[in-house]
């Protein structure tokens, strides 16, 4: 009994170890991404900051339902609540179209668009409406149902899809960007956040190892098929519409444009 304890406090030290690595990981994948200088920039956007702002007053409306669509246009006082304009009071022309109906009333919060180069005077523009309340109110209650379901296997798993989105955020992306080998950033990305993940719900043991290689494999069988398709049909990352775009950066940074769809191939697989 004695030893059966021992090996349990063990397994847990363990666990508890690797959890502190994945956290630290977290943390280090989210510094390196912020302080990562991209080797090639379409457009130079220093003078433009997207900040919050709340309406104070709504000085003119002219909203036309035509059709279903609503078309029109806004002039609205806003606070800009924080950016380099933090607390000035402006006044700005809200165009409503099909692609750009945000519709403001006062009192409502928005993302402004501010463009204040040096020496011209700032413009601002209605960007959309803010969002972050709605976005963090259903990530908190995806946490608390899941954790209240599995408990601390829950939390976990939450963890988890925290690391997984850090791998494809912080490093897949960026280094599929700077002209990085498509299929092994795509296989490390696939790889790590596996065995991440399947650690994270189901601990140390061999049903984690079991879950670890069915969903390399599954993975492996989704690429293998993409391939596959993908020479019958004459798939390629290059017939999207972005793709002249797509064409600009390549010509910088050496980005794969057919390994695109491979990485993004790869990635919904392992979500499934």
């Amino acid at each position: 009994k004695y030893v059966m304890n021992n090996n349990s406090l063990k397994e847990r030290i363990i666990e508890y170890a690797i959890i502190a690595v994945i956290c630290i990981s977290i943390v280090a994948m989210i510094f390196s991404f912020h302080s990562r200088e991209f080797s090639y920039v379409a457009y130079n956007s220093d003078s433009i900051e997207y900040v919050n702002a709340e309406v104070v007053q709504v000085l003119e409306e002219k909203i036309d339902d035509e059709l279903g669509y609503k078309r029109g246009y806004q002039r609205i006082k806003a606070e800009i609540l924080e950016g380099k304009a933090e607390g000035q009071v402006v006044e700005i022309d809200n165009y409503i179209t099909i692609g750009q109906c945000v519709i403001l009333e006062e009192g409502s919060d928005f993302i402004a668009c501010a463009d204040i180069p040096e020496g011209v005077a700032p413009r601002f523009s209605v960007y959309n409406y803010d969002r972050s309340f709605g976005i963090y109110f259903i990530i908190a209650l995806f946490v608390v149902i899941v954790t209240v379901i599995g408990r601390k296997r829950g939390l976990l798993s939450c963890l988890g899809l925290i690391f997984t989105l850090c791998m494809i955020i912080c490093y897949m992306v960026p280094e599929l960007f700077e002209g990085g080998n498509a299929f092994g950033v795509t296989l490390v990305t696939v790889f790590v956040s596996t065995v991440v993940s399947c650690f994270c719900i189901g601990g140390l043991g061999f049903k984690t190892s079991y879950n670890i290689l069915n969903t390399l494999l599954g993975v492996g069988a989704a690429c293998l098929m993409y391939f596959v398709f993908a020479c019958i049909l004459r798939i390629g990352g290059s017939a999207i519409e972005e793709v002249e775009m797509l064409s600009l950066i390549s010509n910088n940074t050496g980005l794969d444009i057919n390994g695109i769809l491979y990485a993004g191939v790869a990635i919904s697989s392992l979500g499934a």
